[in-house]
């Protein structure tokens, strides 16, 4: 049985989608924001300008057609809007979520931040991750009771 995926079925168009996240964007701050598409992969990029206390910083949100799927053009533009709109969807409760105080906008962010060569942070700790494991994380947080040691 295959599972659904989310919005698979939305009608909204691309950009219907592009200008609602530009919308929840501004409303949170961002200085501007710039979109590249690849027209023969279907691929989006998504990039935004962000202040902080120290300069102006950029984020990249990247939607990607699966590579390897061989789609009709009509199923990979479905699949664009798809992403499109998924992409919406979760920076809209990200933003929620910041306004409710239960993180910093910048902790939201923070893995899609590009470093001065065009990698966003995510994807330069990516390939680190096995080395948290020998942090030994386990030993040094005992949760008893619903609190952290």
């Amino acid at each position: 049985m295959s599972s659904r995926k989310s919005c698979e079925d939305t009608k909204v168009p691309v950009e219907r989608s592009r200008s609602a996240l530009a919308k929840v964007l501004a409303e949170w701050g961002a200085k501007g924001v710039q979109w590249e598409d690849d027209f023969a992969t279907g691929t989006a990029v998504l990039r935004f300008r962000w202040g902080s206390p120290t300069g102006e910083l950029v984020a990249r949100l990247r939607l990607a057609v699966k590579s390897g799927l061989r789609l009709s053009a009509a199923a990979r533009e479905q699949e664009r809007r798809r992403l499109h709109r998924v992409a919406y969807h979760w920076l809209r409760a990200q933003h929620a979520a910041v306004e409710s105080g239960l993180f910093k906008a910048e902790t939201v962010i923070l893995p899609w931040l590009e470093d001065a060569c065009g990698a966003t942070l995510g994807e330069a700790l990516e390939g680190k991750l096995g080395e948290l494991g020998k942090a030994d994380i386990a030993n040094r947080m005992m949760l008893t009771s619903g609190q952290v040691r």
